[in-house]
């Protein structure tokens, strides 16, 4: 069993980190430093942390152990296994360059930001309903096609100033204010 050195700076409770010991092949991963650490909360972490955790969920749910914690967020420890004794080392080199270098995590990426930006979308669309009158499908296909990528994804979802938007809608006449 390890044990847990303060200055390794992981962001899990002892016991998920104790789990993580116990399954990972090199019984010491957390002593050593052969895992990696992922963790996001509403203030805190980034977008690219529940990306790779996700990843890491569907592709390889072996080499992983997480945890919910307080302000939506996730811990999460990937380590080594049996089956997969080289994931830590392929994962670093493969990112060291380009962070979405490893595997197809780049198209997991992109297939989850689309996600979140069609999420925020429908929001949106229920969000100025009862105020706007508009082409819905005009108004999403705008949204797509001009705002798809100009905002920023964060761990609570896109990063947007609703009151410019709506402005820029109204001035691109998708909008008009609704008369009841």
């Amino acid at each position: 069993m390890s044990t847990l050195d303060p200055n390794i700076g992981l962001c899990a409770s002892s016991a998920l980190a104790s789990e993580a010991v116990e399954r990972s092949s090199d019984n010491d991963c957390i002593g050593t430093g052969n895992f990696l650490n992922f963790a996001y909360t509403d203030y805190g972490g980034y977008f690219l942390d529940i990306v790779f955790i996700d990843y890491f969920l569907e592709h390889y749910p072996e080499n992983i152990v997480t945890e919910y914690t307080c302000y939506w967020g996730r811990n999460a420890i990937i380590f080594n296994t049996e089956k997969n004794p080289d994931l830590i080392s392929r994962f670093t080199s493969e990112t060291e360059n380009y962070i979405l270098g490893f595997e197809s995590v780049e198209d997991f990426y992109s297939e989850k930001e689309f996600e979140v930006f069609s999420e925020f979308v429908e929001w949106f669309i229920g969000y100025i309903l009862a105020e706007f009158a508009f082409d819905r499908e005009k108004v999403v296909r705008w949204l797509h096609d001009e705002r798809y990528g100009y905002y920023a994804t964060d761990t609570q979802g896109i990063d947007c100033n609703t009151s410019e938007l709506i402005g820029d809608l109204l001035e691109a006449g998708l909008i008009t204010k609704s008369n009841g």
